[in-house]
């Protein structure tokens, strides 16, 4: 796997529709969502705090991310400008700033 994320700009959109979809998947499996909701617990953010996400992929996590740590503000970063656009489909309006 780590050679086909090395060279993600290269994908045909069949390889990244089919990655989105096993992020969508993942992200919102009951287990997947126990250990979020565990790890980020303990993640203790000052008022107004901002947050960075390295590899957001198509915003399957980052969903998860907001919900527990609750952010002012969350940017997205990712090598994909396919999965960035993915990403801002699903916040339309909800404003993570999301980053190609």
């Amino acid at each position: 796997m780590t050679g086909l994320l090395a060279r993600i700009r290269e994908q045909p959109s069949e390889v990244l529709g089919a990655l989105a979809a096993s992020m969508n998947v993942r992200a919102s499996e009951p287990a997947m969502r126990t250990i979020c909701a565990c790890y980020m617990a303990r993640i203790a953010l000052p008022e107004g705090a901002r947050v960075l996400e390295v590899g957001c992929g198509n915003g399957a996590a980052t969903k998860l991310i907001m919900r527990h740590v609750n952010p002012t503000q969350l940017v997205g970063i990712d090598p994909s400008s396919a999965f960035i656009d993915m990403a801002r489909e699903t916040f339309a309006g909800d404003l993570p700033d999301l980053l190609g």
